[in-house]
């Protein structure tokens, strides 16, 4: 699959299939697993991706980006630890579960924070619709809301009652 030609590393996918779907909400376009890929050629596809210059799909051949480069890497690693893979394309409006998987967190969590205004969401009837690049900046500002929070901590320390302690048994 992967090999060296005239003009440096090449590599040829003839497994990669997108649908093109007029649904508002991204579905799905490719489920991989070791059954499509065997373990040993996702690790030396992973091996041989970094040198890779161009990418083959059928009888197209495109130029790859240092990010392709990465992402590519990344779904043959995972494929080649044996674990399955899921293409999802990014949509600029997410329900409400599609955030929540995002963030790593359940849907009532999420909804918490909608509620609570840490991300701004629209609600047009009974669903709650939220930007990606909401949660993007979400996610983002994670590092800035962590050092807040410890500082803010920080600041009810007070150095006047020594440290003591409790025994819980």
């Amino acid at each position: 699959m992967a090999g060296r030609g005239d003009t440096g590393k090449y590599l040829t996918l003839a497994f990669l299939s997108f649908l093109s779907e007029n649904a508002k909400m991204p579905r799905s376009v490719a489920r991989l697993s070791s059954d499509d890929i065997a373990s040993d050629a996702a690790a030396h596809l992973a091996e041989e991706l970094p040198a890779a210059k161009t990418l083959t799909l059928g009888e197209e051949t495109i130029a790859l980006t240092d990010e392709a480069r990465v992402a590519l890497s990344t779904l043959f690693d995972l494929l080649a630890s044996g674990q399955r893979v899921e293409v999802v394309p990014v949509a600029e409006t997410l329900t409400t579960q599609q955030a929540a998987n995002l963030l790593d967190v359940s849907r009532p969590t999420l909804v918490k924070l909608l509620e609570s205004g840490l991300i701004p969401y629209e609600q047009p009837g009974v669903h709650r619709r939220i930007s990606r690049a909401a949660i993007d900046e979400f996610i983002a500002s994670r590092p800035e809301r962590r050092r807040a929070g410890l500082d803010a901590l920080a600041e009810t320390l007070d150095p006047d009652v020594p440290d003591e302690y409790v025994s819980t048994r």
